[in-house]
């Protein structure tokens, strides 16, 4: 089979739509919180037409970047088990160790984002132990670790998995626990008290559902269908895209796609037409990738750029968050989600802050590499 109907990768290996997408979830993230952190609530009105469109594109963030860690997930699996020759005990744990990592490191960025210095009159548990998104990837990584140990039949059971968060989050959000369970438990399951932006319930869905993406993928790039199959998901987003706005408009509640800005518990304890609406977003964000990248194969500077955006994506994580937690020293946020700004103000700066993340991401790659050779022969 010719290496490029395998998927176009860079020398390091990596697949380019992969990164491009998740330099768009980066992206959409960035110029949603823009908007939270820096406009006035008097101006973050329902009826701001930029409120509203920034928060809509901001809702598909999240889903797509965990869409991407399952897929990505697959993918790495694959490698070690087929290329690196590793047993299932060594992927198991690898991938264990970096889902604790990664949870772990979400307590790190709520002391440096929320809680030192606390300006805003929060108690340490208000937030410090707030679940966002960074728990509920180290979670799925976990929950994928330990799936992966029962091998082909891995896929099969993570499907189940991504039905039971997605159909099963009503049933735990109101469900009656004991007061022996602790209380934090229950918020990270299921966001309530609501602490918890990213609750394993439903969030959980979107990895488990990448991953078995990312084996079906596989499993068509091995008998070269790998094209035809993106032709499929765009079809297939499209159709599920097209059923839960049916189903919004005719119940009366299209306002919950740009729930994030009104009720943010209806975005984060989200629905399952909205979860259905946004996985077929992903999928069509997929498909779109792939034709430009792997069919097309387009060298416009503006997938590069999403690329490197993709590459550095942890690092941007905690950079573009920094970038709001110091402009609280100039004024121009009273705190989380009370800024400043006018929408005109916002819309003109937030270029500059996109070609900042840009360049930091692009000077993060260079120095990363050789980083992580010194590591490996550490």
């Amino acid at each position: 089979m010719p290496a490029a109907s395998q998927g176009t990768t860079t020398l390091s290996g990596r697949l380019r739509f992969i990164d491009a997408a998740r330099g768009l979830a980066l992206v959409l993230m960035i110029q949603v919180h823009t908007f939270d952190f820096w406009m006035r609530f008097t101006a973050k009105n329902f009826h701001s037409w930029a409120w509203k469109c920034s928060n809509f594109l901001g809702s598909l963030s999240a889903p797509l970047f965990l869409m991407l860690v399952g897929f990505n997930t697959a993918l790495s699996v694959e490698k070690k088990r087929t290329v690196k020759k590793k047993g299932s005990v060594s992927i198991f744990l690898r991938l264990f160790l970096r889902g604790l990592l990664i949870f772990g490191s979400g307590y790190i960025f709520n002391y440096i984002m929320f809680c030192f210095p606390d300006t805003r009159g929060f108690s340490l548990d208000e937030t410090l132990f707030i679940v966002q998104i960074l728990h509920s990837i180290g979670i799925s990584m976990c929950i994928l670790a330990v799936l992966t140990i029962f091998g082909s039949a891995a896929v099969y059971l993570c499907a189940l998995g991504a039905l039971l968060f997605a159909l099963g989050g009503p049933v735990v959000w109101n469900a009656q626990v004991p007061d022996s369970i602790p209380q934090y438990l229950m918020t990270l399951l299921r966001g309530l008290p609501f602490k918890a932006y990213f609750p394993v319930f439903p969030w959980c869905f979107f990895p488990l559902a990448g991953y078995v993406a990312g084996r079906v993928y596989l499993h068509a790039r091995e008998k070269g269908f790998q094209t035809p199959l993106f032709g499929w998901f765009f079809m297939a987003g499209v159709l599920t895209m097209l059923a839960s706005l049916s189903y919004l408009v005719l119940r009366d509640r299209l306002v919950m796609l740009i729930a994030m800005g009104v009720d943010e518990k209806l975005f984060f304890h989200m629905s399952l037409p909205l979860i259905i609406f946004w996985t077929g977003f992903v999928l069509m964000v997929l498909a779109v990738f792939y034709y430009i990248l792997e069919v097309k194969k387009s060298g416009h500077v503006t997938y590069k750029l999403l690329e490197y955006c993709g590459k550095a994506a942890f690092f941007l994580f905690f950079f573009h968050y920094l970038c709001f937690r110091v402009s609280e020293a100039f004024g121009f946020t009273r705190g989380w989600f009370q800024g400043t700004l006018d929408i005109p103000i916002v819309i003109g700066i937030m270029p500059f802050l996109l070609i900042i993340n840009i360049f930091i991401a692009y000077e993060w790659i260079q120095i990363r590499t050789p980083l992580l050779r010194l590591m490996r022969r550490i």
